[in-house]
């Protein structure tokens, strides 16, 4: 269907017209003695007639009213019109849509004198074959009449109806079309609340002036336009969402709540907390994304410099608008739709989050946005090309030892230049965060660290007893695994540039470009099962990968959810090593759940917890071990026996991180050098095989430096290590029973967060990681691996 005549709202369409409006009210208001209300409900009258508004919003009369709105008209008919401004972009969008033949009008409950005004003071009236507003005399006083004399001005018949759309943003805009039997695009860039204009009816939705163009200049409706398969992620548009606005938004919501007068209404009024939700989620996840992939690019960078200042003030009004669900009386009905979990969930984040904190969030922002760009922007000259550090880790593994060593000095190098700045930044997050814990009412940030990271059904007391059976039972099992590596290298003693290398003629890599990767992985996704192969046909259709290493890119890999789509992306760095099968397996594990929990209209169970979110990505990596031949060959079974031995290493490792940020935090005064000794002193109780000689910056302690969780996620690591006690599990029980395996792995999936993770795990028949009895029988299963 072809749009040819496009009718245009003025205020809140085209203009912001709010300040002018607010002062011409309160003008009225004040002449007429009235108490002037609050900003939320003065911006009611940005929109309706006039009169409407004065006898709706304030309570007049309509005598009352004709009054107030000569009062008001005094005042703007002079001042008030050009206290106004258009919407970035609205010049050019108008522009656009004029070069595509569409006949534009304006429509508008404005009185037309006003309006031609304003267009013409702003130079968009060039744009308009007809100017159509309400009449001084008030005999065209709502929008379905405007509509008419717009339509009747322009000369259209009934048949030539399906022709027009109306573009407003409010919902008498959206009735008005309906009256005159004609489309309308809903825009919330303006002045509706949220869910507005789908209550009105709204054929189409815009949340940027970019959008409606998109609409509106469209050949053919936005149903029809959109492939059955969705947007690629290359295609999908990215709009800076109004933090200021958002917080309005959520204000209103939060009002609606405590007033609602039944669960079924909260849960109504929750729905359109979801779309708010949903659209700051994804703008947020896509400017992210497209900041990773190039750290350097000054406009994105500019957008997370903006949502690092604005997040924090919007995350402290969602957590206002949780706890108003919280303490409703109707919990018991919300419970039984959104679950229990979700309001322990809540009950953390009203822990973790205060007004008081928003200025230190900030900051902290800043400063974890410094180090992940200090990172990304290191750059290593290798044999005269220029590598990043994901690049520079193929030559870390190399067979050849000068090779090797020669690696791993230049990463020793680039962070020894830069380990003032590393030193400091970290000491400014640590001091930072403990100032945090303070003004929250805690002793350190280790709790209010926990809280952050959403622990909620277990807490740092148990991650201290986890932490001992690991030392006490795992360490020694996982020296007996890195002996039999030395031995396999050859080598007297394992020095830290023979990390990571397992077979003396190499590691095995992955054969083929990272497109017949994706290719493979396709192919085994769509053998592996009917959901996994739904699963990735649309990954690899929708082009929802980036995942090729450059210099100014981002460090490691991730899978970022987008609600607006229902899909997740994964964001990743290739760079010859087997660990690029790992963002096939690891990466698609977390993606695979979150494309299956995005089926679940409840938002609520999107959110899982990070332990339960690393079981699904690390025991994907053992459940696709079957097709490993099409990446590695001949070499898939050298392949399998380094994946076990690493996962049985790395348990010791991510306790060790814990250990130290636990110990870090609890003792905030340590200088810099000291907190390098604690990160060697743990080193010798959790990595006693290795050698640092000869490394000096690595010797001293300083390779914590390296790892971006410590400074990025405080906390975010021994999640990795109970998880992995659960893929190794699934691992053992796979060898006994694939087919019983998978539907346990699938039911967790499917699970999301509809439940706490150590209850999850026990309902699909796995042992709780967090018992000295799962440890023990795991080691013993696992002895001689």
């Amino acid at each position: 269907m072809s749009w040819k005549y496009l009718l245009f709202d003025l205020d809140g369409t085209l203009t912001d017209s709010s300040e002018g409006i607010l002062k011409c009210v309160i003008y009225a208001l004040e002449a007429a003695g009235i108490e002037v209300p609050d900003r939320e409900k003065l911006l009611q009258f940005v929109g309706p007639p006039l009169i409407e508004g004065f006898q709706d919003i304030i309570g007049m009369d309509h005598a009352a009213a004709v009054q107030a709105t000569v009062k008001y008209r005094e005042r703007y008919g002079v001042i008030g019109l050009f206290e106004n401004k258009p919407y970035d972009g609205i010049a050019l969008a108008l522009s656009r849509l004029k070069s595509q033949g569409k006949v534009i009008a304006l429509a508008t409950s404005k009185p037309e004198s006003y309006a031609v005004r304003i267009l013409q003071h702003f130079n968009l009236m060039k744009y308009f074959d007809v100017a159509v507003g309400a009449s001084m005399d008030e005999s065209r006083n709502n929008k379905t009449a405007v509509i008419k004399e717009a339509l009747r001005r322009l000369g259209i018949s009934e048949d030539d109806k399906e022709q027009v759309l109306m573009i407003g943003d409010r919902r008498h805009d959206i009735r008005g079309a309906k009256d005159c039997g004609i489309a309308s695009l809903g825009v919330y860039y303006g002045f509706a609340e949220i869910g507005e204009l789908e209550k009105a009816g709204a054929d189409y939705i815009a949340w940027s002036v970019d959008d409606m163009v998109t609409i509106a200049g469209a050949a053919e409706s936005q149903a029809e336009s959109k492939d059955s398969d969705g947007e690629s992620l290359s295609e999908m548009k990215y709009q800076r969402v109004d933090l200021e606005q958002a917080v309005e938004h959520l204000k209103k919501l939060i009002r609606q709540q405590e007033q609602a007068q039944s669960g079924a209404e909260q849960l109504k009024i929750h729905q359109e907390y979801y779309r708010l939700s949903d659209l700051v989620s994804t703008m947020y996840a896509l400017a992210m994304f497209r900041h990773s992939i190039d750290t350097t690019d000054q406009y994105y960078d500019q957008e997370m410099s903006y949502y690092d200042e604005q997040l924090p003030d919007f995350e402290l009004w969602d957590m206002k608008y949780h706890e108003a669900l919280y303490h409703s009386p109707y919990r018991g009905e919300l419970e039984k739709v959104i679950g229990k979990v979700a309001f322990k969930n809540i009950e953390l984040q009203m822990k973790s989050t205060s007004p008081e904190l928003v200025e230190l969030q900030q900051e902290e922002n800043k400063l974890v946005n410094e180090y992940e760009k200090l990172l990304a922007s290191a750059e290593f000259l290798w044999n005269g090309d220029t590598i990043s550090m994901a690049e520079l880790g193929k030559y870390q593994t190399d067979p050849d030892q000068a090779i090797r060593q020669k690696a791993w000095t230049l990463l020793q190098d680039f962070l020894q230049t830069n380990g003032e700045t590393l030193d400091r930044i970290y000491d400014e997050l640590v001091h930072n965060r403990t100032e945090q814990a303070r003004k929250a009412g805690y002793e350190n940030f280790v709790e209010l660290g926990y809280y952050r990271m959403q622990r909620n059904c277990y807490d740092h007391s148990q991650m201290e007893q986890f932490r001992k059976w690991i030392k006490e039972y795992w360490v020694p099992l996982a020296s007996e695994v890195q002996d039999r590596r030395r031995r396999r290298l050859g080598l007297e003693t394992l020095h830290i540039y023979d990390n990571g290398l397992y077979y003396k003629e190499g590691n095995p890599a992955p054969e083929g470009t990272p497109q017949q990767i994706l290719q493979n992985g396709l192919k085994m996704y769509r053998e592996l099962s009917a959901e996994t192969a739904e699963f990735m046909e649309q990954m690899v259709r929708r082009e929802m990968f980036d995942v090729l290493s450059h210099p100014g890119k981002k460090q490691g890999g991730y899978m970022e959810f987008l609600p607006l789509p229902r899909m997740p992306l994964i964001f990743a760095n290739f760079n010859g090593t087997s660990g690029d099968v790992d963002v096939i397996t690891h990466e698609c594990g977390h993606a695979f759940q979150g494309y299956l929990a995005g089926k679940d209209d409840i938002r609520e169970h999107w959110d899982i917890t990070m332990e339960t979110a690393e079981t699904h990505s690390m025991s994907m990596e053992f459940f696709t071990n079957p097709w490993m031949e099409l990446f590695f060959g001949e070499a898939a079974p050298e392949f399998r026996q380094m994946q076990l031995e690493d996962a049985i290493c790395f348990i010791p490792y991510g306790c060790m991180v814990d250990e130290f940020q636990q110990i870090i935090y609890e003792y905030p005064e340590l200088t810099p050098d000291q907190r390098h000794e604690v990160w060697r002193r743990l080193e010798k109780q959790y990595r006693p095989h290795l050698n640092m000689e000869g490394m000096p910056f690595f010797e001293k302690g300083g390779f914590w430096q390296r790892q971006h969780h410590i400074y990025s996620t405080p906390f975010y690591y021994i999640d990795y290590c109970l998880a992995q006690i659960c893929a190794l599990q699934y691992k053992l029980m796979m060898e006994q029973d694939y087919e019983r395996a998978w539907k346990s792995y699938l039911k967790l999936c499917r699970m999301s967060a509809s439940g706490f993770f150590t209850d999850m795990i026990r309902d699909v028949g796995l042992l709780n990681p967090l018992e000295e009895e799962c440890i023990q029988q795991l080691i013993q299963q696992l002895s001689g691996a």
